[in-house]
């Protein structure tokens, strides 16, 4: 098995460390017996210096062991989990220095308690084996949490992307063709694009695009993509390019997330292109112009959309962006449905949990909720889509009552047909409705705006029987513990 340099470096660190405390030496004892300054014991320790054979030989002198064994790359059963962990591909995708963390300090804290981190890592792993959990999971569980805590709003991205306009004379000119940027692919980055029906590759088919760096660039293009979804690739490989990304998928969609790294640079991607074409402070303007409106107006939505020839996913996330930063709503949620004609039934194809912060606090209520408003919107959906089967884009807005968290959401929904077969594509937006969000947003309140609310008929149908007894015994325990402590505090006061 190979090791990087960084993991030679912190082996040693946590060997050394381990032999003094066993040693019951300070960093001051130990210099004075090997000669070797506090800072620079300090700097081997924290895996930030490897020493030079002169120093490796001081110390293995003085800690009286065999120079070898000093240097060597086994660990005791001590520190094995450590080493194990830091071997290992999750530990070593998941870029740490994203979220602001040193990697040296996670193996520092755990160096403190290794047992606990075996059982930790014991844990994980069956954890993982026994839901058939694969890595690539992991990679898409970091991503979210990695927009959840920024809000999903990127400063750097969205000042790259008009810097981006600027270099490239974009920046007055409101809708962007997919010829204008398919030219600048071609003439400042190389690339060159094919467009295929992928025959012979059935498998591939679905793909909207593939990219194969050869001697220069290739992307190959599905020829059925619509002036919406080509604007929308090219401003992605602009962003792959702009941003100096080597590290990328080579599909338009997910084949299979080898890295974090993959992940998160085609995530900022795609979020550079949704920043080139729906420029945030043009959007900002016009959404504030809408949100003053008492009434709701499904055709101002899906004019501004239109506006920006976008579709409705690139439209809706594009929202989620400047929703938490402009109008202050972090509490949202996105999802994405399709709706599949031929069988006739409603099958949900989860591609986002949540691209923010998620709606409900705790697990087993958000499960709840996106499985009650799954179900109802899809219904509500498929009975107005049937009143209206020949409209390209339909766009409606739905108010919920969730009774178990007492809390009212508000929902905007745009659906359009489907690009490799029949049906719809659906996705939706929503937000908690605070006090705050209904004086940011006057239609909110709008009485004739469809209302949904959750009933006694929704728990017996939504929810499976086990589950619901098992959350009723918690929330019986859970009063009757704090009824116990009351009832004791009060005799002791007695």
């Amino acid at each position: 098995m190979s090791f990087t340099e960084d993991t030679v470096k912190t082996i040693f660190g946590l060997k050394l460390k381990q032999l003094r405390k066993e040693r019951k030496l300070s960093l001051h004892n130990l210099s004075d017996i090997s000669g070797l300054s506090i800072s620079y014991l300090n700097e081997i320790e924290n895996g930030r210096k490897y020493p030079k054979s002169d120093k490796i030989l001081a110390l293995s002198k003085a800690f009286d062991i065999p120079y070898d064994k000093l240097v060597s790359l086994k660990v005791n059963r001590n520190l094995e989990p450590v080493s194990r962990l830091m071997q290992s591909d999750v530990f070593n995708d998941i870029p740490f220095e994203a979220f602001g963390i040193a990697k040296e300090n996670i193996l520092r804290l755990m160096s403190d308690a290794p047992i606990k981190v075996l059982a930790f890592i014991n844990a994980i792993s069956e954890m993982a084996r026994n839901y058939n959990m694969r890595q690539e999971h992991f990679h898409f569980a970091a991503l979210r949490s990695y927009q959840e805590l920024n809000d999903n709003y990127f400063e750097e991205i969205e000042e790259k992307a008009t810097r981006f306009l600027q270099e490239y004379g974009l920046t007055s000119e409101l809708t962007l063709s997919s010829e204008t940027l398919e030219n600048i692919l071609k003439t400042k980055f190389a690339y060159e694009i094919i467009l295929t029906d992928f025959e012979g590759y059935p498998h591939l088919k679905k793909f909207r695009s593939v990219f194969i760096k050869a001697d220069h660039k290739k992307l190959l293009v599905n020829r059925r993509l619509s002036e919406q979804q080509r604007t929308f690739l090219y401003g992605k490989e602009l962003g792959f390019c702009y941003l100096n990304m080597e590290e990328r998928p080579a599909t338009s969609s997910w084949h299979k997330a080898e890295s974090f790294e993959k992940v998160l640079n085609n995530f900022l991607a795609s979020y550079f292109s949704g920043a080139i074409l729906i420029r945030k402070t043009d959007f900002t303007l016009e959404l504030e112009r809408i949100f003053s409106s008492e009434h709701w107006d499904a055709n101002q939505f899906a004019d501004l959309m239109n506006r920006y020839n976008a579709s409705p996913e690139m439209f809706m996330q594009r929202l989620t962006n400047i929703l938490p930063q402009a109008f202050g709503l972090k509490q949202l949620f996105f999802i994405r449905h399709s709706f599949d004609v031929s069988t006739q039934k409603d099958v949900t194809k989860e591609l986002h949990l949540s691209n923010t912060a998620s709606p409900l606090t705790g697990n087993f209520e958000e499960i709840i909720y996106r499985r009650w408003m799954s179900k109802r919107i899809l219904g509500y959906y498929s009975r107005k889509k049937d009143s209206h089967p020949d409209a390209p884009v339909w766009v409606n807005a739905i108010r919920s009552q969730f009774q178990i968290k007492g809390q009212e959401y508000f929902c905007i929904s745009l659906s359009r047909p489907k690009l490799f077969s029949q049906g719809d594509d659906f996705v939706t937006i929503g937000f908690v409705l605070t006090d705050a969000a209904r004086k940011k947003i006057r239609f909110a309140d709008d009485p004739d705006i469809y209302f949904l609310k959750t009933d006694d008929e929704f728990a017996l149908e939504m929810i499976q029987p086990e589950e619901l007894r098992r959350q009723n015994e918690l929330n019986q325990r859970e009063a009757e513990l704090q009824k116990l402590t009351q009832d004791f505090m009060e005799k002791v006061e007695a």
